[in-house]
């Protein structure tokens, strides 16, 4: 009887242990800080081509709360900006938010391809897509 108890508190235990381990396949690193001042090396749009003169008098600063000010001559404009780590297999994402044109053209949750202190190259996840938006820093 003892062993029948011994055996089920053993099974119980790992089951409980089972139950409680979290899987992680592949954790994302933490999000790298874009510290400085960007410029737009490459934006395409499905309906124009490529677009990117058309943001080409643009600076951008990335500020850490979150807030992204783009610069032209002696007029600025705030926007948002987020970064999301890849989970349940979806890639990184890095979704940029402004109110009015041109910079709306930049609106997007964006999938991350890559990003450094210096560089970050973003796409469109949907794949038939030829979205891409480049920063680099200057």
């Amino acid at each position: 009887m003892r062993n029948l108890f011994q055996l089920f508190a053993i099974t119980a235990l790992v089951i409980a242990n089972a139950a409680c381990t979290r899987s992680v396949n592949n954790p994302s690193p933490a999000p790298t800080p874009m510290e400085g001042n960007f410029k737009i090396t490459l934006l395409t749009d499905n309906s124009s081509g490529d677009i990117t003169t058309d943001f080409a008098a643009y600076t951008f600063q990335f500020n850490p709360d979150g807030k992204i000010i783009a610069t032209t001559g002696s007029s600025s404009e705030n926007g948002t900006f987020t970064e999301t780590a890849s989970h349940e297999g979806e890639g990184a994402k890095f979704e940029i938010k402004f109110n009015t044109s041109p910079l709306n053209k930049l609106n997007k949750k964006w999938q991350i391809e890559a990003k450094t202190s210096d560089t970050i190259h973003l796409k469109d996840d949907n794949s038939v897509s030829i979205e891409r938006l480049h920063f680099a820093k200057i």
